[in-house]
């Protein structure tokens, strides 16, 4: 999810990691320091990591390294035995069970240092004495993650003085519920239906205001649907390629935050939690604080184009080519109200086709939209192809 800034907005340039294993990531991760990026997010789907990077201006240079279990050693005793690692310290992400990614900065005295705290879920604010105590010795919250019914806290000490000691607040409560007050530094779903955080500095005039919404997981696929989807997005679940399911999912998500963000705040975490026999739930989190001051040169202020489906299937050079600007030209075809169509080119042995998509309101204006992609389907490669019209009529599009 990416917020964009109103007014004079920066332009933002990522990169996205995805990895599976500990093998070959340093390969992946090490030049993005040296580039200018830092890790800004992260979050695990089973086995998968997920990173994403945001080049920086006028932050300090990180490094990044990937640090594995060794023999009967783990990889949090490997950080914490290399001296030339801990003097350099900032931050921590385990990526699984037996490696995480560091981030490095520049040497600083005295060394930095990290451990665990963790406490059985129904005595979760028990762990508030031992987060302050270790606060006051300058050790800061990196991570919280239920494991079974177990919360565990992460606890990084970043090399170098120690900075102003802060208070901790730990919370817990129906889905979108706790944490009311501070900058939240940590947050996860139990099963039990309430999600455990960590606020750093509560009573700072920080507020964070939670909410939640349904998941329905899409029978025959892996897609989860908010609410009930709309026409547009059953005739992209109906098309011919996977990335329209994706879109039809992206564009829920953009119109449930949209919509559901109280104004003055932003988002900050978005978790999906599953209850144990119950339905799973989509949990947001957003605080009224500022956003951090970004720099760099100035973006697009246009506006944000529209996602298009990647062409994911197999498809000719040629065919693809033709197939975008028969999308561009149906997009200005004029005479038919309240439509919203994509056209699909699919190639398969023995079989080619093109398929018309989307939604109108008539039955009337299906037709008219037939008739005037079969005139747009008149030069080739498409004469020889079968045409499928899949529109869907819809009153309350």
């Amino acid at each position: 999810v990416l917020r964009r800034t109103e007014g004079a907005p920066v332009r933002g340039e990522y990169r996205l990691r995805h990895t599976r294993g500990a093998s070959g990531v340093d390969e992946i991760v090490t030049p993005l320091g040296a580039q200018g990026f830092v890790l800004v997010a992260s979050a695990h789907d089973g086995p998968v990591f997920h990173a994403a990077f945001e080049r920086r201006t006028g932050t300090l240079p990180a490094s990044y390294r990937v640090v594995r279990n060794r023999g009967g050693s783990s990889w949090m005793d490997e950080v914490q035995k290399d001296p030339a690692m801990t003097a350099r310290l900032r931050r921590v992400v385990p990526m699984a069970l037996d490696h995480a990614l560091v981030e490095l900065g520049a040497e600083a005295s005295p060394a930095g240092a990290l451990e665990w705290a963790s406490s059985p879920a129904f005595r979760s604010e028990s762990l508030e004495t031992s987060l302050n105590s270790k606060a006051a010795a300058g050790f800061r919250v990196q991570l919280v993650r239920m494991r079974e019914n177990t919360l565990d806290v992460l606890l990084v000490r970043p090399a170098g003085p120690a900075g102003a000691t802060v208070v901790y607040d730990v919370d817990e409560g129906p889905w979108g519920g706790p944490c009311s007050s501070g900058t939240l530094v940590g947050a996860d779903g139990y099963t039990d239906g309430d999600v455990y955080c960590v606020a750093e500095s509560p009573g700072s005039g920080v507020f964070n205001r939670g909410f939640d919404g349904l998941l329905r997981e899409r029978t025959g696929t892996a897609m989860l649907l908010l609410d009930v989807p709309s026409c547009v997005d059953r005739a992209r679940f109906r098309g011919g390629r996977p990335a329209h399911a994706r879109i039809a999912v992206a564009q829920q998500l953009e119109h449930f935050l949209d919509t559901k963000v109280p104004s003055g705040f932003r988002l900050t975490r978005l978790l999906v939690v599953e209850k144990t026999g119950d339905d799973a739930r989509l949990v947001a989190f957003t605080s009224n604080a500022p956003a951090e001051t970004m720099s760099g040169p100035p973006a697009d202020t246009g506006p944000v184009p529209p996602l298009v489906p990647d062409l994911d299937g197999p498809l000719s050079a040629n065919t693809a080519k033709r197939q975008r600007e028969l999308n561009e030209q149906l997009a200005r075809v004029s005479g038919v109200q309240n439509a919203e169509a994509w056209l699909d080119g699919l190639e398969s042995p023995g079989q080619h086709s093109v398929v018309l998509s989307g939604c109108v309101t008539t039955p009337t204006a299906k037709l008219e939209l037939e008739r005037a992609v079969r005139n747009l389907l008149q030069p080739a490669p498409f004469t020889s192809y079968r045409f499928r019209n899949d529109i869907i009529v819809d009153l309350l599009k």
